[in-house]
């Protein structure tokens, strides 16, 4: 029997869409069935067409319909999408040559969609160093702030959400800014760790929600709001930069986002010829020149929606921060010179880093810190990390048989394996 999926009823119930499918198939192992698809947003979505709240379905499981060489059937499917869909998959082959992508898609109504207008624009966003960029870069379109519950964190963990949508709200209340949330179970009609182990997906080196899904399902969820909203751009704002494509691999990249388009809106992924040092030097300034509150979430680590200012992710981002001679203190860091001698342990005795991290984060922060060390109070506390060999990161002798976990958890799947978050 062929791998099939068949998008069987959309029901619309107030602001909640849920999506009534089959699977048919050996690739019906991979789908978590017990679990209901479901995205809500805060207002009424009745009144979009059905061929708008298939986008979402469609981008969730098209990067499985063309690994497992499945055939796709929807009733009804947004024109613009459609017309993408090759350019989609081009992208997932230039990004994956050793994989093969295959399936079809058949659709019995392709239809068109245009709102009245279609000017406004909106900004995913989760207020961190990523995203704080692309606000700025387009803060003369007073975008609207979206972000999802259920992509980094569980749709499960309430209490953890709620104190992170606060800090959320609150860094978009500072522009007066519009912010909705929307929830979707995304990630749970997935099985996530199976797929990342499977025969497929395991020469990638990739987790399956940060190698193949999160890029177009994330932005699909865009597409009802661009059709109630009149949108004309979609911002998702880049992980990676330009100069280091060939050497990473992500589900978000612009060869696969700026090819995302429904109801007349495009989608940008936006600050891709910036690294993290230059989008952290762009924060700073921007903040100097307007006095601009920055309210910084980096962490993952914790339920409390703080920086834990413990983890790799903290210290690399507060690394960044002093390099450019700024205070981590005004940017939702709770940091003081005691907080150092951990920094210089977890990065010189603890923790090894894949190539990529080493020599496009920490080499460069380096690099800018001892351009700047006349601007950086306290240099001294941080000249061991100005000594460090990069070339030798991950050979400082305590660092010994510690990079497999630390891999998995780089590659993005760390949260599927250790529970929620």
């Amino acid at each position: 029997m062929r791998n099939k999926i068949l998008l069987e009823n959309i029901k619309k119930i107030g602001n909640t869409i849920v999506y009534e499918y089959a699977v048919e198939g050996d690739w019906k192992d991979y789908f978590n069935l017990n679990e209901q698809f479901f995205i809500s947003y805060p207002f009424g979505i009745t009144g979009v067409p059905d061929s708008v709240l298939a986008v979402p379905f469609l981008s969730n499981f098209l990067p499985m319909i063309w690994l497992f060489d499945a055939e796709a059937v929807l009733p009804d499917l947004d024109e613009d999408f459609y017309n993408k869909l090759e350019n989609l998959k081009k992208g997932y082959m230039e990004m994956y040559p050793i994989l093969e992508f295959k399936g079809t898609i058949k659709v019995n109504n392709v239809e068109q969609n245009r709102p009245q207008s279609s000017e406004g624009s909106a900004v995913f966003f989760s207020a961190g160093v990523d995203a704080y960029t692309t606000l700025y870069r387009h803060i003369e379109e007073k975008p609207l702030l979206v972000t999802i519950w259920g992509a980094d964190v569980d749709i499960d963990n309430e209490e953890g959400w709620r104190i992170l949508e606060r800090g959320i709200k609150a860094s978009a209340d500072d522009y007066n800014f519009e912010f909705i949330t929307i929830k979707s179970s995304i990630k749970k009609v997935i099985d996530e760790p199976k797929l990342t182990l499977s025969d497929i997906v395991r020469p990638t080196n990739e987790g399956w929600w940060h190698g193949f899904q999160h890029g177009m399902a994330i932005i699909s969820h865009m597409a009802p709001i661009a059709y109630l909203r009149g949108l004309k751009h979609s911002y998702i704002s880049s992980s990676n930069p330009e100069y280091a494509k060939g050497t990473y691999t992500c589900a978000s990249d612009p060869i696969i986002d700026n090819h995302m388009c429904f109801c007349g809106c495009n989608t940008i992924h936006d600050g891709y010829e910036l690294d993290r040092q230059q989008k952290i030097h762009y924060i700073v300034s921007e903040k100097e020149k307007h006095n601009y509150p920055v309210r910084l979430h980096v962490c993952w680590e914790t339920e409390t929606g703080e920086n834990c200012c413990k983890c790799e992710k903290c210290y690399r981002t507060i690394l960044e921060l002093v390099s450019e001679g700024a205070d981590p203190n005004e940017f939702n860091f709770k940091w003081s010179n005691e907080n150092i001698s951990g920094m210089k342990n977890l990065l010189m005795n603890k923790i090894r880093l894949p190539k990529f991290y080493v020599e496009t984060y920490y080499r460069s922060s380096q690099s800018v810190m001892k351009s700047n060390e006349n601007r950086i109070n306290n240099i001294s506390s941080y000249r061991w990390f100005l000594n460090m060999d990069m070339d030798k990161f991950n050979e400082y002798p305590m660092k010994k048989l510690r990079c497999s976990k630390m891999w998995i958890w780089c590659r993005g799947i760390s949260h599927s394996l250790r529970g929620k978050k």
